[in-house]
């Protein structure tokens, strides 16, 4: 598996709920928020993420499969920034 390491764009505009890109789009930039601006940003950034194409590539290329389609949870499960679990293939 390469360690290449690739970046794959969060942008609120791929949100299908337009009053929450509206909302979301609106916050100030702040190192201080509401805890439910934080809980929002955070759900918008997860739904974005699982509607990528390109997610869903990596997850495929890689041989990943995200935990809650996993049989078991073990050691090899850790959280991914925006909290989505994954489980990746054992080391070869």
């Amino acid at each position: 598996m390469s360690t290449q390491r690739m970046l794959l764009p969060v942008l609120f505009v791929a949100l299908k709920d337009k009053a929450e890109f509206d909302y979301l789009n609106s916050l100030p930039t702040s190192f201080v928020l509401p805890a439910e601006a934080v809980d929002r940003l955070r759900a918008a950034a997860g739904e974005i993420i699982m509607n990528s194409p390109d997610f869903q590539r990596v997850l495929k290329e890689g041989g990943a499969r995200l935990a809650s389609e996993a049989p078991t949870i073990d050691s090899t499960t850790a959280p991914v920034s925006g909290g989505l679990p994954m489980t990746l293939p054992a080391a070869r």
